[in-house]
Order: structure tokens, then C-alpha cells, then sequence
């Protein structure tokens, strides 16, 4: 039925979309196939994009002139009826984590028993994404730990190393390696200690955190 109502709003002049109207109890928001057919190019964004995309659109079917559509399917004036029913979309639900979503579950069941099967259905849903984020953020996390200890390890042979050969130059008394290579010996010592210490910590805990 809303893809029928749908396919006719994008027959009429500016396009004003209806379907958006009839949104989830528990998320408040359109399903996914509003998305997906009446405006892909909202699909993929955040929710916080979505929910600003939801607001202009409901302000422009306050604004849009039904008079011709009234008059095709023999309407009266009902315009007091529509301000009257007509939904005021402030409450957008984004849960934050698995324990947020539980609460909020709880909550809803309570105060809406017969909305039971919607509600348990939406928090499955919600549940995989939470779930597929927090792998994600597991993997992460994983990936900088194996590179902290790649470079703590690299530096500390590479620093052995160095002490060695210089100290074995000292034992004989200098004769074996040149200024030159003194000063190139330093300087890439200097500049992997610390530069890969940088790079570690900048990867870590970003300039925005």
C-alpha cells in the first residue's frame, strides 16, 4: 500500500512524499524500502543525517498546496484534520550500545504491551548491527595492539643492536667504523625511536580524541 501511495506522490508536481508519515512505533523511522525506492539518496547515510532528512520533508508536506490533489480525488477540506493527526516527528531512538537498546526494550514492553512482536522484532534487528559494530571495534582494536608490540619490539632489537656494534667498536679502540657512519647510526636511531613512537600514539589516540 505505501509503495502504491509512493509511485503516485512521485507522479504529482514538486513530488511531496507521504510514505515517510508512517514510521516504526519503536525506531521513528520509515522503513527500509522507503530508502531504497523513494530516496536512495538517504539510504546509506547516519541516522542523525536520515532523522534531519525526515524533518525537511515533513515541513515541505506542511507547505505543499493539495488543492488539485483535493479536487482529483474529490476531498474536502480537511486541513484541520491533517494538522490535528498529523504526528510531530521529534522522537528519533539511536541506541547507543547493546545495554542502551536493552533498557529501552524493557521500557517500551511496559508502557506497550501490545506492541510486544514490533518492539522484539526491532531490538533482534538492532542487535545485529550493535553486534557487527562492536566486531568491528574488537578487530580494531586488535590490529593496534599487534602494531604497538610490532614496533616496541622492532625498536628494542634495533636499539640492542646499535649498543652492540658500538660497544664493540669501543673495545677496539675506534678503528672500525668511521664518523660518518657514527652520525648516520644516531641520527636513524634517533628518528626510529622516536618518529615510530609517533606514529604509534597519532594511530592510537587521535589528535580529535
Amino acid at each position: 500500500m505505501l509503495e502504491c501511495i509512493g509511485l503516485y506522490c512521485q507522479t504529482l508536481r514538486n513530488q511531496p512524499k507521504l510514505t515517510p508519515l508512517c514510521v516504526s512505533f519503536v525506531s521513528g523511522f520509515p522503513g527500509i524500502r522507503y530508502y531504497k525506492l523513494f530516496d536512495s539518496q538517504n539510504e546509506h547515510k547516519s541516522s542523525e543525517d536520515q532523522k534531519y532528512a525526515l524533518l525537511k520533508t515533513f515541513a515541505s508536506l506542511k507547505q505543499y498546496n493539495w488543492n488539485q490533489i483535493k479536487k482529483e480525488l474529490n476531498i474536502g477540506n480537511i486541513n484541520q484534520q491533517i494538522q490535528a493527526e498529523a504526528l510531530p516527528q521529534t522522537y528519533f531512538y539511536i541506541p547507543k550500545n547493546q545495554q542502551d537498546l536493552d533498557n529501552k526494550v524493557e521500557e517500551l514492553k511496559n508502557d506497550n504491551p501490545d506492541s510486544v512482536e514490533e518492539i522484539t522484532e526491532y531490538a533482534v534487528t538492532q542487535t545485529k548491527i550493535l553486534s557487527k559494530e562492536d566486531k568491528r571495534y574488537e578487530q580494531d582494536t586488535s590490529l593496534k595492539k599487534l602494531e604497538a608490540i610490532f614496533i616496541i619490539i622492532f625498536i628494542s632489537i634495533w636499539s640492542i643492536c646499535v649498543l652492540t656494534l658500538l660497544y664493540i667498536d669501543y673495545f677496539f679502540g675506534y678503528k672500525n667504523i668511521s664518523e660518518t657512519v657514527y652520525l648516520a647510526l644516531l641520527t636513524t636511531t634517533i628518528v626510529e625511536v622516536f618518529g615510530l613512537q609517533w606514529l604509534v600514539m597519532a594511530h592510537l589516540f587521535p589528535h580529535r580524541q
